[in-house]
């Protein structure tokens, strides 16, 4: 993601640079050069626009903390109540 990201924003001596030193692209940096390349995003979401959306739902109130973490411990609460029923 970081590599589309770069190349995406022009910053090509960053990108090239990023490639050449990270141990972990080195069989992505051997296939640009046989002109073949990975897909830089996830699931069809560039870098840029994870961390759009990621802005957005925090500016919406903290979503996640407000709204999943409650959910899972509640979800866990359970977990633990029926496995003490079981006893």
């Amino acid at each position: 993601m970081l590599t589309g990201y770069l190349k995406e924003e022009g910053c090509d001596k960053a990108y090239k640079a990023f490639l050449s030193e990270s141990p972990h692209l080195t069989e992505y940096a051997h296939l640009l050069k046989r002109g073949s390349e990975y897909p830089t995003s996830v699931n069809g979401k560039t870098l840029k626009e994870m961390v759009h959306f990621y802005g957005q739902l925090n500016s919406k109130g903290n979503f996640i903390h407000n709204c999943f973490i409650p959910l899972i411990i509640s979800r866990l609460k359970k977990k633990e109540e029926s496995k003490l029923q079981m006893c």
